[in-house]
C-alpha cells in the first residue's frame, strides 16, 4: 500500500479519424454517436486544481452559420463555444485536435520546421485564421495541447504569445520514425503549466538491427554446421518476414 498508485483517469479528444471532417452530415453523426457511446462527450470541462481543462471538438465547429441548421454535431460544439462561461481568474488548458492557425513563415522552436495549412478529404491541417483568432479571445487560455501533425511542435500564438505544443504520434506507423508523447506540469502555486516531449526508441531501427541479427546468426548457423536445416530455415523465415515489414513501411512511408 506504500506505493500504490492511484488508477488514470482518461480524458478523450475527438479527432478526424472519429467523427470525419466535412463529410456529408449523416455520415459524421453516426461516427458521432459511436464516439459518444464508447469514449463520452464531443466537449466539455474538468477542473484540476486551480486550473480549467477544455476540451474541444475542432472538427466539428461549423464553418458557416448554414451548417447549424443542418448538423446537430456541429450545433452541438457551436452553442459549447458561445456558452461557454469563464471567469477571468480561470487557468485554462486548451485541448484540440485540430492545431490553430498561425503565419506560414512561423516554424516551430524546436526544428525550424513549419505547420501549414491544408484541407483534403475528412481532414484539415490547422483551424482557420478567423476561427483560431476568435478562440483565443474568447477563452484566452494560458497554453494550447494539440495533434493531428504526428510531428511535434511548440510556438507562441502572436495573440498573447499564448504556447502550443503539437504531440507527436504516439504508433511509428503513422508516418514519424521517432514517435513521442509530452508530460504537462500543473504549477497550481504560480499557476502555471509547463509540457515537455518525450521521444520513443526508433522502431524501424529496431527491427533492421533484428533483421541484421538473424542474418548473421543464419550464415553462422549453417557455417558450423550445429543446427539443423528446420532450425536454419525458421531463421530465414522470420528474417524474411522483418525485410518485408521493413520493405512495405519504407514503401508506404515514401508512397
Amino acid at each position: 500500500s506504500m506505493y500504490s498508485i492511484p488508477s488514470p483517469k482518461f480524458y478523450y479528444v475527438p479527432g478526424n479519424h472519429d467523427v470525419g471532417f466535412n463529410i456529408p452530415n449523416e455520415e459524421q453523426q453516426i461516427l458521432v454517436d459511436l464516439f459518444k457511446r464508447n469514449f463520452g462527450p464531443l466537449n466539455y470541462r474538468y477542473s484540476i486544481d486551480n486550473f480549467t481543462i477544455i476540451v474541444l471538438s475542432a472538427n466539428t465547429i461549423p464553418q458557416s452559420k448554414a451548417h447549424l441548421k443542418t448538423s446537430q454535431a456541429q450545433k452541438e460544439t457551436y452553442d459549447f463555444i458561445e456558452n461557454m462561461n469563464l471567469e477571468t481568474r480561470d487557468n485554462v488548458i486548451l485541448l484540440t485536435h485540430v492545431p490553430l492557425w498561425r503565419p506560414q513563415h512561423q516554424s516551430c522552436q524546436e526544428d525550424q520546421s513549419k505547420l501549414l495549412q491544408c484541407v483534403g478529404y475528412s481532414y484539415i491541417c490547422l483551424l482557420p485564421e478567423s476561427l483560431s483568432s476568435y478562440l483565443l479571445q474568447k477563452i484566452k487560455p494560458i497554453a494550447i495541447l494539440s495533434g493531428d501533425n504526428h510531428f511535434r511542435c511548440k510556438i507562441s500564438h502572436e495573440i498573447g504569445g499564448i504556447p502550443e505544443y503539437t504531440l507527436d504520434t504516439f504508433s511509428w506507423t503513422q508516418g514519424n520514425l521517432n514517435p513521442g508523447y509530452g508530460i504537462g506540469l500543473l504549477n497550481s502555486e504560480n499557476s502555471s503549466f509547463y509540457l515537455n516531449f518525450c521521444s520513443l526508441p526508433n522502431q524501424l531501427g529496431i527491427i533492421f538491427k533484428y533483421v541484421v541479427f538473424l542474418f548473421f546468426s543464419w550464415i553462422v548457423c549453417l557455417w558450423v554446421r550445429e543446427c539443423s536445416l528446420k532450425i536454419a530455415g525458421f531463421l530465414f523465415l522470420v528474417e524474411l518476414l522483418l525485410f518485408l515489414m521493413f520493405y512495405l513501411y519504407v514503401d508506404w512511408l515514401y508512397w
